[in-house]
């Protein structure tokens, strides 16, 4: 069984809504934010976590979109129910 989660970025104030990937981009076709002009895979995928500084991240880190915070506390809960590895629900807006 296969559960998709959302990644962390979709979650961050500096996360760029790309329509044109959000209308069924491809992974050839990764989202920006102000961090990066596309979001390295290994941020995305959640291998990185960004709350810590990355290479090339024009010094700027994970941090959590008020707007969202209900949201993303939701998958993080259901991240820690399933035992998927990702950060942990008090991240460092």
């Amino acid at each position: 069984m296969v559960c998709l989660l959302p990644p962390d970025c979709v979650f961050c104030a500096h996360f760029h809504e790309d329509v044109q990937w959000e209308e069924g981009g491809s992974l050839d076709d990764m989202p920006s934010c102000d961090a990066y002009d596309e979001i390295p895979w290994e941020i995305f995928s959640g291998d990185v976590d960004h709350r810590h500084p990355a290479d090339n991240d024009r010094g700027l880190r994970f941090a959590l979109d008020p707007a969202k915070a209900e949201d993303f506390k939701e998958v993080e809960e259901l991240r820690h129910e399933l035992g998927a590895i990702g950060a942990d629900a008090e991240a460092d807006p």
